[in-house]
Formats: C-alpha cells, structure tokens, sequence
C-alpha cells in the first residue's frame, strides 16, 4: 500500500481483470451511468442542466446493473452527481448490485469535496479501486 492509500497490487491487477473480461466473454464489462442532469452550475460549453428528466431510484438502478452482473467496471457521471441528495444511497446500491466490481469512476466540479471524499472512502473499504475525476472547466 502507497502512503496515498493506492493499492498498487490491485492496481497493476486490474487492466488484466478488465481486458479478461473484455475479451473472455461476450459479456459486458463496464457501464457508464449518467446518474442525474441536475448541476448547479451553467457552464457556457455544456446544456446538461437544462435537460429535463426525473433522476431513478436507488433501487431502479440497482435492479438494472443486478440483471449484468458481468460488470467489473463502473462509471457514474451527471450533471453533477452530488446535486443528487440521496447519491450516496443510489452508489451504495449500484456498487452492491455488482458482485465483480474492480473499478468505480466518478467526475465531480469539486463543489462537494466532503462528500466526495466520504463516496470515495466508502466504495474504496469494499476494496474497489475508485477514481475521482474534478473538473477545472466548470466553477
């Protein structure tokens, strides 16, 4: 373990986990997830916050990801995703939706760092590699 908390073990362990599951199978091995097009924000290069849609449950995406659980690799984005007042619960249940979860990827704008850290932290102590992107377009 790196004094970042990075687990190089797994980490040099996970491009041959993705590609086996790639290429073994004919079955899919990531999925991205646009979880809301809530943002705060209005950001001259992207219109995602003026989308209209209704943001699904926890349990809507949790029974959809179940049905692949071939899935080792997870990315969820939005708008921002931490605009969401239940994201914690809605990722809780996507992560234990998918039993062979190596990866889970996340963008945020950086206006949450709290709950991004309390996110990543959490999915990190089921020992799945999470990768935070933050924006320096936006705010």
């Amino acid at each position: 373990m790196s004094p970042f908390g990075i687990d190089f073990g797994k980490l040099t362990a996970l491009p041959l986990r993705t590609l086996r599951s790639a290429y073994a199978s004919d079955k899919p091995f990531k999925a991205t997830v646009a979880l809301t097009y809530r943002c705060p924000y209005r950001c001259y290069y992207c219109g995602v916050w003026s989308r209209e849609a209704e943001d699904l449950s926890a349990e809507a995406y949790a029974d959809a990801l179940a049905s692949v659980p071939s899935i080792t690799w997870l990315d969820v984005t939005g708008g921002e995703i931490f605009a969401r007042p239940d994201i914690h619960e809605v990722c809780h249940a996507m992560v234990e939706a998918l039993p062979r979860l190596s990866l889970f990827h996340f963008p945020t704008s950086g206006s949450h760092p709290e709950s991004a850290a309390v996110l990543a932290e959490a999915v990190a102590r089921k020992g799945i590699q999470v990768v935070v992107t933050v924006s320096i377009e936006g705010p």
